[in-house]
Order: structure tokens, then C-alpha cells, then sequence
């Protein structure tokens, strides 16, 4: 079985070694778990947090997962929305400020 090293703390991994270092305890796990985020230590044992088991909840996770997308890609417009609106109005004002200065330039002379 392999071991992994971790802090002992309880709540999800934030990460885990390999091999032993300094404040961590050895924990003997089924599989290296490189989602360690989903893992959670109780202070006795190291679960995963959510395993799908059946095909209804790999259906929930989807509809989650596509809700959030959506949300995220309405975002995602908004702020390609807002660049280019910040992008117009810098140039329309860099515009202004040229100007400004070819004016006082040519009033000098």
C-alpha cells in the first residue's frame, strides 16, 4: 500500500509528500490521491470526499457542473465587455490628450 505524508490537520488536503519530512504524519492509502483536494482527513482516516456511484449522480455533477460554466462564461462576457470598453476609452482619451498637446505646442510659437 502506498503512504503519503501529510500535515496532520483536519479537513481537505492541501497537498502531501511522497516521502517523510518534519510535522507530518504517514498515512497508508488504496492509491496516491493526485486530487487531493477531494480527500478529507478526520484525524483517524483520509476519505474521499464524493465519489459518483451511480449514473444519477454522475447526471447531478454534470448539471452542476454545467450551471456553473454557464455563470461563469455570462462573467467571462461581462468582462470581455468591460475590457473593451475601458480598451475605447483610454484610446479616446489618449486621442484628447494628443490633441491638447499639439494644441499648447502651436499656441506657443
Amino acid at each position: 500500500m502506498p503512504k503519503i505524508y501529510t500535515k496532520n490537520e483536519i479537513g481537505h488536503l492541501s497537498g502531501y509528500a511522497i516521502l517523510p519530512g518534519p510535522d507530518l504524519i504517514e498515512i497508508e492509502t488504496e492509491i496516491y490521491p493526485d486530487d487531493f483536494e477531494n480527500w478529507v482527513w478526520d484525524g483517524k482516516e483520509l476519505k474521499r470526499e464524493h465519489i459518483p456511484t451511480n449514473a444519477a449522480d454522475v447526471d447531478e455533477d454534470i448539471s452542476i457542473f454545467k450551471e456553473q460554466n454557464s455563470l461563469l462564461m455570462k462573467q467571462l462576457s461581462q468582462s470581455i465587455k468591460e475590457q473593451s470598453n475601458l480598451k475605447m476609452m483610454v484610446a479616446q482619451l489618449t486621442k484628447k490628450v494628443t490633441q491638447l498637446n499639439q494644441e499648447e505646442g502651436g499656441s506657443h510659437e
